[in-house]
């Protein structure tokens, strides 16, 4: 059983607040703690959102991520730890991670959830791109390592990022620029249903040692491009933009986004049974489909 979770980085934009709140709102199946530092406590933004979820039902656990001691004290009798840990620090993603883990299997710990997110890790070269680097080695990590179970949770692009000007989605700009043909497969995931399926995918018993993908829905550019027109009823202004074929691998390496594109311009950025759409259980939530987030898209 998996009945004691501790979330690290449950105040996280995209992601640590909408995950803690879902396994709140699960007290029945999960007991929730949260790790804090003594610093993130003196934030008062961070302060309120903590007070918060410990008066819906989570425990505060301090711990350091520089303290192993005092962090494996922290995590003693907890089943899963749910790292949510991101951003473009090196050291934080992968020391702050190999903390964490090392912290675990002394305090016993079962199960390791990395913050991998996002991308498919195991569709991505090693050092093609600098931003999954310290995923890629936590990912190793673990893999080679048998005392203690991991999960690696593959979602695609968020929505929230496939959606922006910066992949050539602007909806209320009636604008779409393809990064690939027309018909090139996308899977991507709404965050809200990121949260959703987590607590239902540590209960699963083909979560452990496993990759797990998730996908809210997979569509094409031609595909949003006519959904967009009829949930709007306007025209929408459809190019074609491959500029990113020019860069160089250094300057690939080096620029996230126009990387992630030629990843889905190669064919592998869409699963083609995520786990949530051919799994018996968790097959029957229902997530976002693309019309549904063109229309959370126009309300923003």
């Amino acid at each position: 059983m998996y009945k004691n979770i501790i979330i690290v980085g449950a105040t996280g934009r995209y992601l640590g607040k909408k995950i803690t709140s879902s396994f709140l709102k699960r007290q029945d199946d999960f007991n929730v703690s949260i790790l804090l530092s003594k610093k993130a406590m003196e934030d008062e933004e961070k302060k309120k959102f903590f007070e918060d979820f410990q008066k819906q039902g989570a425990k505060l656990i301090f711990g350091e991520l520089d303290d192993p001691i005092g962090l494996e004290k922290s995590l003693e009798g907890i089943d899963v730890v749910i790292s949510l840990l991101t951003g473009h620090d090196q050291e934080i993603l992968f020391n702050g991670q190999k903390s964490l883990i090392e912290a675990s299997k002394k305090a016993h710990v079962k199960r390791f959830i990395t913050s991998g997110y996002g991308m498919d890790l195991s569709r991505i070269k090693e050092k093609e791109c600098y931003y999954y680097v310290p995923k890629q080695r936590i990912e190793s990590l673990l893999e080679n390592d048998s005392s203690i179970e991991h999960t690696f949770i593959a979602t695609e692009l968020f929505a929230e990022f496939l959606f922006t000007p910066d992949f050539g989605i602007d909806i209320k700009q009636r604008i779409i620029k393809s990064f690939g043909p027309s018909d090139m497969k996308i899977s991507t995931t709404y965050t809200d249903d990121i949260a959703l399926l987590l607590p239902d995918i540590i209960l699963s018993d083909e979560s452990k040692n496993a990759r797990i993908n998730i996908a809210s829905f997979t569509t094409t550019f031609k595909e949003i491009h006519q959904v967009a027109e009829n949930v709007t009823g306007e025209k929408f202004q459809f190019v074609e933009d491959r500029s990113y074929e020019n860069l160089t691998k250094e300057e690939l390496y080096k620029q996230v986004f126009e990387f992630v594109k030629t990843v889905y311009a190669r064919g592998e950025g869409y699963f083609d049974k995520p786990f949530n759409k051919i799994h018996p259980e968790l097959s029957k939530i229902p997530t976002t489909t693309l019309e549904d987030y063109i229309k959370i898209k126009l309300s923003e």
